[in-house]
Formats: C-alpha cells, structure tokens, sequence
C-alpha cells in the first residue's frame, strides 16, 4: 500500500474519531451526563464490532495513551513533594495493602474457576489495577481530588502504576521452570531506580534553568514546545526503564510543582489532554466485541461483578480501616471498582507469551472493557448513597478531628472567602499555623488543590469549631459576610470556650459594637475601614500633609468606635 493511501486512512480515521468526539460532547453537555460514558458509547459505535466506521489496527490506542500521560503530568503539577510526604500513610499502607490483597483474591477466585496457578497471578494480578484515567478524571470532573476520598482513590492509583513493572517482568519467566524470578526482578528494581534517580537529577539540575531560557525568549509556541517536550520525554525515559509512560508524565509534573512555570505549563497543555483522554476512552469503547460477551455473557457478567462488588469491598473494607468514613469509604471504593487500562497490556502480553488462551484473553479484555465503561455509573450511586445517609455529617466531622488531631496553638479562620483569604495569608506570611472552615465545597475543593488548609464546615456550630480543634486554638477569626452567622459563631464560641480569644468582621459600626457586645474581643467594620483607607488616600492625592491625613482618619475612626472598630 502506497504512502498516500496509508496517510488518507489515518486521516479518514481521525476526521471520523474527531467528529464522534465533538458530537458526544455537544450532546452530553445537554444532558449533563458524564462525558466518560458517551466516549466508552462513541468508541463502540464507530469501532470494528459495530458501524466500522474505524478499523481499529492500533494507530488510534498509542496516540491515545499520550491522553493518560498529559492527565498524570496535570495532576502531578499540583503534587509537590511536601503533600506526598503528608499522605505517606496512604501510600505506603492502603496503597500496597489493596493491590497485595486485591491480586490474592482475585488470582484465588481464578484458581477456583479452573485455571492454572500462572494465569491465576496474571488474572490476579492485571484486575488488581484501575484505570488511572478514568478514576482520576471523574475526580477532577467532580472537583473531589483534593476531598480526603480523593486522596486516598489518588495513593491507590500511584502504587498500582508501580506495581505494573513487576508484573510485566515476571510475565515471560512464568512458562519457565528453569527462570530466576527474582533476578529478573533485581535488575528491574535496579534499572527503574537508575531512571527515576536520573530524571529527579535532570529535573533539579536542567529543567527550570532551560524553562528559564526559552521564557527569556517570550515566544509562546516554543514555551508551549519546551513543555510538550518535558512532558513526552519523562514518559519516553520511564518506559524505556520498564515502567509506564503515565508515571514518567506524573513524575515531570511533580518536578515542576513548586516552579513559577507550573501555571502556564499547566494552560498550555491542558488543550492536548483533554483531546487525547477523548480519545483514550472512545478505543477502549472500540474494544468490546458484542460477539464474544454475547457467546460468553457468563463470564464476562462475573468479571464484572467481581469487580464491582468482590474489588470494592476489599477497597471499602481497606479505606475505613485507614480512618476514613463509611461514606468515603463506599466512595472510594465504587470509584476503583472496575479494571484498568494496564488490564488490556498485562493480559495481551500474557497471551503472547502461552501463559493465557487466546480466547481466556477475549474475555478477559471484554470484561475490564465493561468494567471500565460502567464506572460512571457506579460513581454516581456511590455519591447518591453516600448524600442519603444521616450518619454522614457525624462521620464528616469524626474524619476532620482525626484529621486535624495533630494540630494544635493554632488560628481558626471562620469563612475562606475574600476576606478570610487576605487572612490565611497574612498568617502564613508570618509562619502562623491555621486552618479555615467554609460550607462552599467548590470552594473548599479549590483551596485544597492550592494546597491551603481549607476544610468544609459550618463554622456557626460548635460540633463543627470542637473538631477543628477550638479546645487546642489560641484564636478565632471570623470573616463570615452573614451578620447573624457571624454572631452565632461568637454565641457558640462564648458558651463552649468562653476562654478563646475571637476578632471578627463586621458589617458597620452597629454590628461591630453588637459583636463585641456577644463576646468578639475586636469587630472590624468591612465597610468603614474601606471608606477610612480610601478616603485618605484622596488626602493624599490633593497634596494633603501625611500628619494631618492620619489624625483626622484616626478621629473619624474613634467617632465610629474605640480603636480599629471596635474593641471589648
């Protein structure tokens, strides 16, 4: 076949994905439906099993594995060192724990069904592992990564990426009695080491050094090939080591975490991982054969279930054992209850290499294929659950004491909007530890992302302020814009620990001197202090001396109340 015909066939497949995608979205946007399921839907009806408007040869798959990498640098750009540290626990623990106990009972069931003990592990093993991509990206559709369930979907996810060099070492040695498993896996564990060691030394020593170069040169489209070129070359050298090009990207973006280039880096390539992710889930979609699931509907029916039910309680049953609440819990839980695109590698090299039949592998591939594209569904019961349960607020507020039970001589700021913002910063200007409470989730969720110490609640209630630590703070500050929310918090606080010192805003003078009066030791008038610091800034402007500026602010301000407001 000639080079211009082959190149029209790529292009006739692209122009026919490219349209699929637009459609579905434009739709699913009206229906506000998730977007993942109407791409698992669009994949399958343009694929090789139904209208074969594409011919799936596999061209489609690699670009599409780009999706998972952009996805996975993304979310290590807001990953730096310092939040891995702090969820070490998850990591090291629940992380480990699931994939161990995951892959042993999945490869126990195998067993049981008849198969031998090598396609057992590789069974185990590949159903052990959730889609990064699909896990993660409902997460962020959700705004939920930063929620405590989202943290800790995230640390499963990170140590089943790792877990995939082993298995992919240990397939071509399980047909061979006389091969050294654990030399293979030595020289693995070594080469893996030797690259990731390299590309935190590339990372420290060359990359902002050269972003700095090309930044100096003020050329957009070379700043956006510099970070194109960041990212695909981490995923290039991660694979090349035998480990998965989805860690290479996270590991460039935790790199450049910390960096003043991690907001424009993360604008310019967030056009490419939305477009490649599409196009990650619509040749997943492609893979499901009707054929084979119609002729093996049993089995593909208990793949299915025993992901959805039999690998989300293992993983339900893990995360309340690591503290969090039942509902987080099921939330995690339903949110890893499906097969992941790694399933799709493990099973088809296991094939290639004898350890599976090839039609044990259809079957394999067209269950993780079902499991995956049902995911949406079982996230979203899972969140309609967790609303409906009365227990939830008490687990809420047990999960944020524990959460919170280390921190102690801090500053509870009431209220993270605009003002409560000025606030966490002025502290952590002067090294002051604090946490904020509101009842905006998105706007808890954004914080959150940014790294702030930001957790959702009803600052107004006492149960909410005890488990923020109020017993353990030296102060509150109430920034709440709701005159009568703020004077409940101040009735709360005066009943509970009539010994904890509150400053609060207040609405006008009247208010600040009704706060005060509830037990704020400062009430600061928003608007006054307003006018007060714009008005002598026109002093200024007209030439008026800075002395004579400052005395008559300072009397208006006396004549509206004692101090900066008013003071008990």
């Amino acid at each position: 076949m000639g080079h211009d015909a082959v190149t029209g066939m790529v292009l006739h497949d692209v122009l026919i994905v490219l349209a699929a995608g637009v459609v579905t979205a434009a739709a699913l946007h009206r229906l506000s439906v998730s977007p993942l399921l109407g791409y698992f839907l669009a994949g399958f009806a343009i694929g090789p099993h139904a209208l074969a408007f594409v011919d799936d040869d596999g061209s489609m798959r690699a670009l599409a594995e780009f999706g998972v990498v952009f996805l996975l640098f993304a979310i290590g750009l807001e990953l730096p060192l310092k939040r891995l540290w702090v969820m070490r626990r998850w990591l090291v623990g629940l992380g480990f724990l699931q994939v161990a106990i995951t892959s042993l009972a999945i490869g126990l069931v195998a067993a049981a069904a008849g198969f031998g003990p090598a396609p057992a592990i590789v069974i185990g093993g590949a159903f052990a592992l959730s889609s990064t991509a699909v896990g993660l990206q409902i997460l962020v559709e959700r705004g939920e990564l930063a929620s405590r369930h989202g943290r800790a979907a995230f640390s499963i996810l990170l140590v089943q990426d790792l877990a995939v060099v082993p298995l992919l070492v240990l397939l071509p040695h399980l047909g061979r009695a006389d091969a050294s498993v654990g030399e293979a896996l030595g020289l693995a564990a070594i080469e893996a080491f030797a690259v990731l060691a390299g590309i935190a030394l590339v990372g420290r020593f060359a990359l902002r050094p050269l972003l700095h170069a090309v930044a100096r040169t003020r050329n957009a489209e070379l700043f956006v090939a510099a970070a194109l070129l960041l990212v695909l070359g981490a995923a290039v050298a991660t694979q090349a080591a035998g480990l998965s090009m989805a860690l290479g990207g996270f590991l460039a973006g935790m790199l450049l975490a910390d960096s003043e280039f991690r907001h424009q880096i993360e604008a310019d390539i967030r056009p490419f991982r939305g477009l490649l992710l599409g196009l990650f889930f619509m040749t997943v979609g492609m893979t499901i054969d009707p054929t084979t699931m119609a002729t093996n509907a049993a089995a593909v029916a208990a793949i299915v279930a025993m992901l959805a039910v039999g690998k989300s309680a293992v993983v339900m049953g893990l995360a309340r054992g690591f503290g969090l609440s039942t509902a987080e819990s099921v939330r995690v839980g339903l949110v890893l209850g499906h097969a992941g695109e790694f399933a799709f590698v493990i099973v088809t090299v296991a094939a290639s290499f004898g350890v599976l039949a090839a039609q044990d592998a259809q079957v394999l591939i067209a269950g993780a294929a079902l499991s995956m594209a049902l995911c949406p569904a079982l996230d979203g019961a899972g969140r309609a659950w967790a609303g409906r349960r009365v227990e939830d607020a008490t687990a809420a507020l047990d999960a944020l004491a524990d959460e919170l039970r280390p921190v102690s001589d801090h500053v509870i700021v009431a209220g993270y909007g605009r003002v409560g913002q000025v606030v966490g910063r002025i502290l952590s200007e002067r090294g002051l530890s604090w946490i904020a409470l509101d009842a905006d989730a998105r706007r808890v969720a954004e914080a959150r992302r940014l790294g702030k110490p930001v957790h959702f609640g009803d600052a107004t209630r006492a149960e909410v302020l005890r488990a923020a630590g109020a017993g353990r703070a030296r102060a509150v500050a109430i920034t709440l814009d709701r005159a009568e929310h703020a004077e409940h918090t101040l009735h709360a606080i005066r009943h509970a620990w009539p010994g904890l010192a509150a400053v609060s805003r207040a609405r006008d003078p009247a208010h600040a001197r009704a706060l005060v009066a509830a037990g704020a030791r400062t009430a600061v008038p928003e608007a006054m202090e307003a006018s007060l610091e714009l008005g002598s800034h026109v002093l200024d402007l007209v030439g008026t001396p800075p002395d004579v500026a400052r005395a008559l602010v300072e009397s208006l301000r006396g004549e509206w109340g004692p101090g900066d407001g008013a003071r008990r």
